[in-house]
Parts: C-alpha cells; sequence; structure tokens
C-alpha cells in the first residue's frame, strides 16, 4: 500500500482537509495492519520509510503495537489493586470497596474516552444508591462519593508513573468537585455597625466562670479582628515584640501568614489600640498577647492534635464562645472569618483602594480581596454620604468624608485623621 494522507477535518468550502504528513500502513509479522505516521511531507521520504519497516517485518519477525492501544478501566482497577494489597497497609483493604462501586459505572469504558462528564453521572448515579437493610437503609452519603472519586484519582496519578500506561493515558478526567445533596448555605456576612453592637452587648452576657471562656478576651480578639482584618491563627500567636504601639501597627512574620510573606497590619481603630495596650502591658517581648487571664488554667487536655504553648488560647475555644455570642446576639451566617469580610469592607468605605486592601489582608491575587468587600454596603455608604453634603451644601468640601451616623467610630478618631486616605 503506497503512503496516503489522512484526512484531518472539513474546509470551509466544505472539502476535507488532509493533514500535511503522510501516512504509511503495512502487514506486521503477525498479519496485523499497522498505521503510522512518518512525520514528514516528503512523499519520496515517505516511501522510503515505509521500505524500511517491510524490510524489518521480514528480516527480523517485528510485531508492531497498532499505536491506538484500549485500556479499560477495570484492568486499572485491578493493577492499583494490586499495588495497594502489595503494599501491606490499611489502604489496600479501603480502596477495595471503591474501586467495585467505580467498575460497576466505568469499568466497560476506554481510559481516554472517561471524562468528568462521566464522573458526574456516576455521582447522579450513587447517591440514588442505599445502604443498609430494612429500616436502616438511608442514601449513600456524600463523603462517601467524594471518597470514592478520589480513589478514581489517586488511581489515575498512580498510572501515569507506570511504564504500563506511559502511552495510554493522556489526561486525567477528575474535576476537584464537592459531590453535594443539599442546598448550599447562603453567603458569609459581614459586622455591619448594628451586628457590632448587638454582638458585643450579647459578650456581655455570656457567663464569666472559669467553665466557660472569658468573655472580656472574646471581645478584645473580635475587635482586633474587625480593626485588622487578621486570620484568627495570625492573631493567636502574635507575641508582644511584633505589637509597635508607636507606630500604631502590627508586624506579622512569614511563618504566620498564609503565604509565607511578612507584612505590616495598620491598627486602623482607637479600639485595637487599647486592646494592644492593655494586653501588652507588663509582658515580656517573646509572651504571646492572647493568653488565658489565669496563665494556663483553662488550656485543653494534653490529647488535642495541635501541641500548643502554655497559656496560648485554642482556637477551637474562640470558635466556640464565637458562635455562642452569635447565637444570643440572634446574628446568622457570621464565622469569624466573617471579621476579615468586615475589616475590608470598612476599608473600602473608608476610601483605601484595592491594592492596599489586598496588602493589609495578605492576599496575592486582587480578586480574592474583591470577593471579601461587600459591594452593596460600600455603594450605600457612598449614596449617604452624597446625600449629607447635597443637604449641608457643601459638596466641594471633602474635610468629612465618613459621617458619624455610620458607626464606624472613625470621625472623631485619632486613628482616622492619621491613616485618613489621601486624594481619593
Amino acid at each position: 500500500m503506497k503512503p496516503y494522507r489522512k484526512a484531518s477535518g472539513t474546509n470551509p468550502d466544505g472539502s476535507k482537509r488532509l493533514s500535511p504528513h503522510w501516512w504509511i500502513s503495512f502487514l506486521d509479522a503477525e498479519n496485523r495492519r499497522v498505521h503510522e505516521s512518518t512525520k514528514t511531507e516528503s512523499l519520496t521520504e515517505a516511501k522510503r520509510i515505509l521500505a524500511d519497516r517491510q524490510a524489518a517485518v521480514r528480516a527480523k519477525g517485528l510485531v508492531f503495537d497498532n499505536l491506538k492501544r484500549v485500556v479499560l478501566f477495570e484492568e486499572l482497577a485491578r493493577d492499583y489493586q494490586a499495588w495497594q494489597t502489595g503494599r501491606k497497609n490499611s489502604r489496600g483493604e479501603q480502596v477495595r470497596p471503591h474501586l467495585e462501586h467505580l467498575k460497576l459505572v466505568l469499568g466497560k469504558k476506554d481510559l481516554n474516552r472517561i471524562s468528568s462528564e462521566d464522573l458526574h453521572a456516576y455521582r447522579i448515579w450513587r447517591s440514588k444508591q442505599v445502604v443498609g437493610k430494612g429500616a436502616r437503609a438511608k442514601p449513600v452519603s456524600p463523603s462517601s462519593i467524594n471518597r470514592e472519586l478520589e480513589t478514581f484519582n489517586a488511581a489515575y496519578n498512580w498510572a501515569r508513573g507506570e511504564d504500563k500506561y506511559q502511552d495510554v493515558i493522556k489526561r486525567n478526567p477528575f474535576v476537584r468537585r464537592k459531590h453535594r445533596t443539599k442546598e448550599p448555605v447562603s453567603p458569609r456576612g459581614w459586622f455591619d455597625p448594628e451586628s457590632k453592637r448587638r454582638f458585643l452587648e450579647a459578650c456581655d452576657l455570656l457567663p464569666a466562670n472559669r467553665k466557660h471562656f472569658p468573655p472580656l478576651l472574646l471581645k478584645a480578639i473580635v475587635q482586633v479582628l474587625w480593626a485588622t482584618g487578621m486570620r484568627i491563627e495570625e492573631c493567636l500567636t502574635l507575641r508582644k515584640r511584633q505589637v509597635k504601639l508607636d507606630y500604631r501597627l502590627v508586624q506579622l512574620e512569614g511563618w504566620q501568614t498564609k503565604n509565607k510573606k511578612a507584612g505590616d497590619v495598620d491598627l486602623r481603630t482607637d479600639e485595637a489600640f487599647h486592646v494592644f495596650r492593655v494586653l501588652c502591658q507588663g509582658k515580656k517581648d517573646g509572651a504571646l498577647v492572647f493568653q488565658w487571664p489565669e496563665g494556663d488554667s483553662l488550656r485543653q487536655p494534653g490529647r488535642a492534635k495541635v501541641q500548643r504553648e502554655p497559656g496560648q488560647v485554642p482556637y477551637s475555644a474562640v470558635a466556640s464562645a464565637f458562635k455562642a455570642a452569635c447565637a444570643q446576639a440572634g446574628l446568622l451566617n457570621l464565622t469569624l472569618h466573617s471579621c476579615r469580610k468586615t475589616a475590608a469592607t470598612e476599608m473600602a468605605i473608608e476610601g483605601y483602594s484595592v491594592l492596599e486592601i489586598r496588602d493589609m489582608l495578605h492576599h496575592q491575587d486582587i480578586t480574592t480581596t474583591m470577593r471579601y468587600i461587600n459591594q452593596m454596603a460600600v455603594t450605600e455608604a457612598r449614596r449617604q454620604r452624597r446625600m449629607r453634603l447635597q443637604r449641608s451644601g457643601g459638596l466641594g468640601d471633602t474635610a468629612d468624608l465618613v459621617p458619624d451616623d455610620m458607626g464606624l467610630g472613625l470621625a472623631d478618631s485619632a486613628t482616622h485623621m492619621l491613616h485618613k486616605p489621601q486624594n481619593r
């Protein structure tokens, strides 16, 4: 058979478009038809390659793979299961039921033809299955489906490093997407002035004894988070040496931040400045800023997963107290991370640029910062500011851009006067 050019699509006029390279076809020693691209545009060179292939088959009895080798998922599942079992750990028995369920739907499919749509169909099919019998029967949980698909992903990643599947697997169809059967929760909110007032009043109603989290410490931590926008982990690991009261800022070290970059955080409000001034008084430079009132008396037991220093406040204790205060105040859809959204929104209202807010929150991408800013609150604050200026007739006066009735506590603040953005 002479070299030929393979069709590779259709031209705009409807005619067939041929590949620029010549293809050859010949029979190997087992009389199987082999199709191969010569990767050359020269017909003479393609004929020479064809003659060399035919001569090699006659002289050496070569057997060629037909280039397109079909491997089913059940073969990959069998090999991956055998490899996990050979490691002699519990993982082999854990992945066995996962692979059995996956083979019921994907077992007869070609590895390169499995797509993310097939995995989505598997999610839907698996969610309709039940476990248990009789009155104890219940649908398969979303977490079980996620673990099975993680096993699918692990099998594909394992095969990429095996010689048997080197030229077989082209891509991994797994998409890191959680399977959820419940309705999505409403988006997390932020602390507007009214929510702040209700939260602080609820903290005063919490029990103040040795069996519960100290309400004053909770108020101090939350006020710092509102002002600085720090993560709770960064806040609880602060040392006195990192607090620079003379410059009204906190210096975060690289090991504390999420992006492993050091940076300064401005103390925007007088409340946060007062908290640090009180808590840092009389402490050594290496001492923790946020500690239990009586040393380590209320520290969690040693069985906790994270090893803590004596006197350090655990994150779980702050989260539990925060949740109790929100329940007491009737606030919904608020977490400790909502304090970062509060800080970002207030800075946008004050006139900080998005780049400045990004640096304050230690974000790498500005799109992440935009998700933290409540645009509706910023627009409403600007609308109220324009209306107030129109009523006063001082549209050209920009000395009082932040109204007192917004409840931000910045109009008569020394911090606001020091750090008020200019020319915005």
